[in-house]
């Protein structure tokens, strides 16, 4: 049989709240020391595709990876082999870790040359071309997101300022680049 003891219970109720606030404080700073930041995080994620021979960067939408050998041939969505390779070893980083679950959003490029309504398709199709290759790589297709933009964005003018053309700007600007969103 228990015995009640008025003054025993209130006691042991007014320190319950400080105990469990102090095990939530320690439980959340121990977990707050052992998740890396997103910064850090993504930071590993661009020195990894260096390694891998990429160009990647920071950005606030998330880690931009451009591939400096995924420059298209002239009206051409074809890959490379060597476009191929890469893409599959983005693939693989971003199947690892919490990475793993974050979209990626495939962008299509073109040159300026040619009108805005062929360029948008041709930059589509770059982006799609490229995007095929993630899912036959195992990147879930629900995590993919493709955008093309023509010749709206050109990383290099396609002309110098002289108003000649820019063989070399051109050719970097036929390109697709992979977006690891932030979550």
């Amino acid at each position: 049989r228990a015995i009640f003891r008025p003054r025993t219970f209130q006691r042991a109720r007014s320190r319950l709240p400080v105990q469990m606030l102090l095990l939530a404080g320690i439980l959340l700073s121990s977990a707050c020391a052992s998740t890396p930041s997103l910064s850090a995080i993504n930071q590993s994620l661009v020195m990894k595709f260096e390694q891998g021979g990429l160009i990647a960067k920071e950005t606030e939408r998330g880690v931009v990876v451009y591939l400096p050998s995924l420059m298209f041939d002239f009206e051409s969505a074809d890959l490379s082999p060597l476009a191929i390779d890469k893409i599959i070893f983005i693939a693989k980083i971003s199947n690892q870790g919490s990475v793993a679950k974050r979209a990626i959003q495939v962008e299509g490029h073109t040159d300026a040359y040619g009108g805005d309504e062929y360029n948008m398709h041709l930059s589509r199709a770059r982006a799609e071309a490229a995007a095929e290759v993630l899912t036959d790589y195992s990147i879930a297709p629900g995590r993919i997101q493709t955008a093309w933009f023509g010749r709206s964005r050109p990383l290099v003018p396609n002309r110098f300022s002289d108003g000649k053309d820019n063989p070399q700007g051109r050719a970097a600007n036929r390109r697709v680049e992979f977006v690891l969103l932030n979550p």
